[in-house]
């Protein structure tokens, strides 16, 4: 009877550890695509953005561009060219 009962426990740790290893490699399954949506989340950010950037700075540029303000649009494109967000203000 003891024999019985201690196979019994066996296949209970055993089953233990199995659902214990299938809970773990679900987990690290569900956190590697909650990472991979919350990269494509951050790259449509970044390009929300980028075109916010660009048409602030492009709507600044072209009333300077009109009245052919040359200071202010070297001045503006300093300030970009100094952000560190921005890569390339020419």
């Amino acid at each position: 009877m003891s024999e019985s009962l201690f196979s019994v426990r066996n296949a209970l740790r055993i089953l233990a550890l199995i659902l214990l290893c299938v809970m773990l490699f679900i987990t690290i399954k569900n956190s590697v695509v909650i990472s991979k949506g919350n990269e494509k989340i951050q790259a449509q950010q970044l390009e929300t953005l980028t075109k916010v950037l660009i048409s602030q700075a492009s709507l600044s540029a072209s009333e300077m561009i009109l009245t052919k303000d040359q200071e202010r649009l070297l001045k503006l494109t300093n300030q970009l060219a100094q952000d560190r967000l921005v890569f390339d203000a020419t």
